[in-house]
């Protein structure tokens, strides 16, 4: 999966496309909002890139080289 969960906790933003950035930049600005991104970002983190989950992921790539 992607990395980043938009709007969950991160944004993508579509290369030059300057109002998107404008937003985005805007919602970065209330703090409540930045607080709960980064909350959410460390959830994710701890939930689906754990050290064990990304040997498991690695050595599965390996047995099928």
């Amino acid at each position: 999966g992607d990395i980043i969960e938009h709007g969950n906790c991160g944004f993508k933003v579509n290369s030059g496309d300057l109002d998107e950035m404008n937003a985005v930049i805007n919602r970065l600005l209330d703090e409540d909002d930045l607080d709960l991104l980064g909350n959410n970002a460390e959830k994710l983190l701890l939930k689906e890139y754990t050290v064990d989950r990304s040997y498991r992921l690695i050595r599965e790539k390996l047995d099928h080289v």
